[in-house]
């Protein structure tokens, strides 16, 4: 008797996990948000949904998905403008037939205009509704956030998966929503997200082009090429990185790409006169030679990594200048460094931070060993009478 009645309860108990989908939605129900773009529009923003259309995700041609249209983009865009992303999501699903479903958004882009107003208004909802990814990308766009997402790139179904790609690759660690928020609550570091252009010689490119960077999360300016590597470097989070360097000897350049390494930074502090002691140690490859100096023997890869080690050192320090004097920005995180290194000396700084950063003084050793010179050694074409020697 006592067994059949914990039989009994046994089945019972089951019945809470046969209650069917209850909560589930037709897929004909659904439209799918794969990116949005913010842009401020005078005194209110202005979002913008980069839409999938289920019709066009089987190629030119195909039918189904319960909706879309047979040729054509496989995606739509819509814009709204509101006092508030609520509002405006609001907006945006009262114009739409299907429910509005943001759990596929991988890439939110911000102009530059938004960007430069300030950004903590527009990170609560993206963070606060459950159903958005905590791991979507954010990306700062030059000019307006709209253009650039609806930059048909033929590559791709999507050009906020373009986007996205690219942002993968140029960093480490990707600036996620999680990331972002993380860096703007923490002391000691300033925000710095990739910026993306739509390239003027041809409208279907876009490429990631350096680093947006913040100040009391407000942007305050941008750093590319050279620059930007340097930044990227002194953060630890260049995603081998290709230098040019010209040769010791000789003529045109000569092409390295760090394949690893290694960042330690030490904090001297004595009082308010701070100095960090950066070091960078890794290896790296030639990529490209098209200079005429020959690379055949030790003593003049040595010659060689002795250049590429300058480079890196002038890169990071002229970074850091500008980063320290005229955004005055501590996207490297030196404050957090100290805390981490010496919390009670940070505690002392702490408030005075913003002064005493631009007044830090960076050392940086540089020391990647190249172990690499690529499937050939000499310049392919050039005579070896040609070649030129340290």
């Amino acid at each position: 008797m006592k067994f059949q009645k914990l039989r009994y309860l046994l089945l019972a108990s089951l019945l809470l996990t046969l209650t069917g989908c209850w909560d589930r939605q037709e897929i004909n129900d659904v439209a799918f948000v794969m990116g949005t773009a913010i842009d401020k529009s005078d005194k209110q923003y202005r979002a913008t949904l980069q839409i999938a259309l289920p019709g066009q995700l089987g190629g030119a041609g195909s039918k189904g998905g319960g909706g879309g249209t047979s040729g054509g983009k496989s995606y739509l865009m819509q814009s709204a403008e509101g006092k508030t992303l609520r509002e405006i999501n609001n907006r945006q699903q009262k114009a739409n037939s299907r429910e509005l479903n943001f759990a596929h958004r991988r890439v939110i882009l911000v102009g530059e205009d938004m960007a430069r107003s300030g950004i903590e208004p527009i990170i609560d909802i993206l963070g606060r509704i459950p159903e958005n990814r905590l791991s979507a990308l954010m990306i700062v766009t030059r000019g307006e956030a709209k253009k650039v997402m609806e930059t048909d790139i033929p590559l791709e179904k999507f050009p906020s998966e373009s986007i996205r790609e690219l942002a993968l690759t140029s960093m480490k660690e990707p600036r996620s929503l999680k990331h972002v928020v993380n860096i703007m609550i923490a002391d000691g570091v300033d925000l710095a997200l990739p910026y993306a252009i739509v390239e003027k010689s041809d409208a279907k490119l876009i490429k990631m082009e350096g680093l947006a960077v913040f100040k009391n999360n407000k942007l305050r300016g941008f750093l590319k090429s050279d620059q930007a590597t340097g930044a990227l470097l002194a953060m630890g989070e260049a995603n081998q990185p290709e230098l040019v360097v010209p040769p010791p000897a000789g003529e045109e350049e000569i092409a390295v790409q760090i394949q690893e390494y290694k960042l330690d930074v030490k904090p001297i502090v004595n009082g308010d006169k701070i100095t960090m002691k950066m070091s960078i140690e890794g290896r790296g490859v030639v990529v490209e030679n098209e200079s005429n100096y020959d690379i055949d023997s030790e003593k003049n890869v040595q010659a060689l990594e002795k250049k590429l080690n300058q480079k890196i050192k002038d890169d990071i320090l002229k970074a850091m200048d500008r980063l320290q004097n005229e955004y005055k920005a501590d996207v490297v995180g030196f404050g957090k460094i100290i805390y981490n290194e010496q919390p009670g000396e940070w505690k002392k700084i702490q408030n005075r931070w913003g002064e005493i950063y631009p007044e830090v003084e960076v050392e940086v050793k540089a020391d990647i060993h190249i172990e690499n010179l690529g499937a050939v050694i000499t310049p392919l074409g050039r005579k070896e009478s040609h070649l030129i020697n340290d």
